[in-house]
């Protein structure tokens, strides 16, 4: 962890330090809210970080509890047909808040959906076959639960249900950036105090079961015994730490800029083929930079559904409306029944190259194949971030057009993902930080 390229003053949050003396994990619990974690419960923590330097990049989210049968408390037989599903941690939620020095950073809705559609998207294909377990990271392989041909659901199942002592219990750590875009990239803080806010919501989406036949399974609920934070705790070499200390008589301010997420939903009128929908944000008086979309059709809350997977749904065009522009602006139509994907596949590729900012092309991709793709992980990805800048003025309309090559069916919803680019300005002294959009003058 001593890579003196990792603490430049740009890339260490404001904090310049060129070396640690120590690098270890410390625990914060919660202040308020977890009795037993259940649905729709408030779970935060107050991180008072003083003189601690926390490096936040490497933070995760710690839960510790147990899959139980939801009608009776009772364990889950071997081999039951129950797992969380694919990136299941951020679906138990449905809305996180994060808070720095008393501002608030990010407020986002539609947790998981923003959280999977963005990193089935962004994260290596070897994921899963790394540290991905660990949060559920396992992708389906077919939409069902036959262990045979899920390879994805059958090793989650395994993982749950067969291997621990007692059936049903986990131990899982998420990275707190698969949650905020704030600590995607940001090395370390000092001094200002952060509050993350977790509202639980229902178990039905982060759970998928089998519903009938020989081995069907029982309605399933999350049991909590702990949530805490795992955060790392950087401490400075003597030198660096009297430079710091010099350094708090000097008022000038360090810039640190960040992607702030955004997440929505909306139901789709049954038997229709053209739908509009205004991407609403309380700051739409700039542009966003990416986006995700992505339908699932579903009535259901008895754990029969898999809310990891995102189906075409016989989308022949679709296009963001900026405005007087349009992205992209010529229209492919895609024929799914031909396998042919109307280029939104290679469209989800390179958003990912910009964001990452690398091509794919002698690295590794995704998990996306043009075969999942289109029968479980379809994904409409948008890159809009390069705009006519002409378009930054006091309103910024943003709109989603969609046209469905069959009328839409019942029961059909859209969720969306976006980004802002947001800029901190943070003080060494533990001034009052200021937030600044894209369009903001840096000269004041």
């Amino acid at each position: 962890m001593n890579n003196p390229a990792m603490y430049e003053t740009e890339e260490a949050g404001g904090v310049p330090y060129p070396e640690t003396d120590k690098y270890h994990y410390n625990k914060w619990y919660t202040t308020t809210g977890l009795t037993d974690g259940s649905a729709y419960k408030t779970i935060r923590f107050n991180v008072r970080q003083d003189n601690l330097l926390l490096h936040w990049r490497n933070s995760y989210l710690e839960l510790k509890g147990r899959v139980v049968q939801k009608a009776n408390g009772n364990a889950f037989a071997d081999n039951a047909s129950i797992a969380l599903i694919h990136n299941a941690i951020p679906h138990m939620f449905s809305n996180v808040k994060l808070t720095i020095g008393n501002q608030l950073i990010e407020n986002v809705n539609q947790v998981g959906h923003v959280s999977s559609m963005m990193y089935d998207v962004l994260y290596p294909r070897s994921k899963g076959k790394c540290d991905g377990l660990q949060f559920m990271w396992m992708p389906d392989t077919v939409d069902g639960t036959d262990i045979a041909t899920n390879k994805g659901f059958s090793v989650r199942r395994q993982y749950l249900i067969d291997t621990p002592h007692t059936n049903g219990n986990f131990k899982l750590r998420l990275p707190l950036h698969m949650l905020f875009g704030f600590m995607e990239n940001f090395t370390v803080l000092k001094g200002y105090p952060i509050e993350i806010e977790l509202v639980r919501g229902p178990d039905d989406p982060a759970l998928y079961r089998n519903g009938g036949g020989d081995h069907a399974a029982l309605e399933g609920k999350l049991s909590f015994k702990e949530v805490l934070l795992n955060i790392p705790i950087v401490e400075p070499s003597t030198a660096l730490e009297v430079r710091y200390l010099s350094a708090l008589q000097d008022s000038e301010s360090y810039l640190y800029s960040f992607r702030q997420r955004h997440g929505m939903f909306a139901p789709i009128p049954e038997n229709i083929v053209d739908f509009h929908l205004p991407i609403t944000s309380s700051f739409f008086t700039e542009l966003p930079q990416m986006i995700w979309v992505g339908l699932q059709q579903n009535a259901s809350t008895d754990q029969t559904f898999n809310h990891a997977l995102y189906k075409h749904h016989n989308v022949e065009s679709a296009y963001i409306q900026m405005n007087n522009s349009q992205f992209p602006p010529t229209l492919f139509k895609a024929d799914w029944t031909e396998n042919d994907n109307g280029f939104f596949y290679e469209m989800q590729q390179h958003v990912r190259a910009n964001y990452l900012q690398h091509a794919s092309t002698y690295t590794e991709g995704n998990m996306l194949t043009p075969a999942n793709f289109k029968d479980l992980f379809t994904i409409y990805c948008f890159d809009v971030s390069k705009q006519d800048m002409t378009l930054g003025s006091n309103s910024v309309t943003c709109d989603l057009h969609i046209h469905f090559k069959v009328q839409t069916p019942a029961n059909l919803r859209v969720y969306i993902a976006w980004f802002n680019d947001r800029t901190l300005e943070m003080f060494a002294d533990g001034k009052p930080i200021n937030i600044r959009k894209d369009i903001d003058s840096y000269d004041d």
